[in-house]
């Protein structure tokens, strides 16, 4: 694998090694990362990615930077640039700003399960006490998450019931 270099003006930064669900995630596709930056753990295709980017007036853009060799599965090169929302270059410290939100996130160490928060719609790890997005208590939806769970284990086991009362075979 050769090693990918950065375009003028692309953003030498890595998302995935900064974000909340790292842990969880682990860069996600890693052939499209890789065939992109050169880094399998950097996935610009990334929605959390996009959504935190422009919670900050930040968004991505690929530039091809080089074409690809003339060879069976030719890769070429590409930068990710990192752009203020209406395409102007953006300066090192929105990406700090950024970074530094997200570590805040990590702070809490989450892990074990995810629960979806019921305040703000984001996956959160059960384990912390707040959602770091939106400072909501997270017991109550995972608590809400345990009872949906229930009910749904519930409804499966009477519906099974019902099939094999009129004689539906059901594994």
């Amino acid at each position: 694998v050769r090693p990918h270099k950065q375009a003028p003006g692309a953003a030498a930064k890595n998302f995935c090694g900064i974000c909340y669900y790292r842990d969880t995630c682990s860069g996600g596709c890693t052939w499209t990362a890789d065939s992109l930056t050169g880094n399998g753990l950097d996935n610009p295709f990334c929605h959390y990615r996009a959504l935190r980017l422009a919670s900050h007036g930040l968004r991505e853009r690929i530039a091809k930077i080089e074409d690809a060799p003339d060879l069976s599965f030719g890769v070429g090169r590409f930068a990710i640039l990192c752009q203020n929302a209406d395409g102007s270059p953006a300066r090192a410290e929105a990406w700090r700003a950024l970074a530094a939100s997200e570590a805040s996130k990590r702070a809490g160490g989450g892990a074990g399960d995810m629960v979806i928060c019921g305040a703000c719609g984001q996956f959160v790890y059960g384990s912390e006490p707040v959602c770091p997005h939106c400072a909501a208590p997270v017991a109550p939806a995972l608590r809400e998450e345990q009872l949906s769970a229930l009910r749904a284990r519930r409804a499966m086991s009477d519906l099974r019931e019902r099939l094999n009362q009129i004689g539906v075979a059901v594994d």
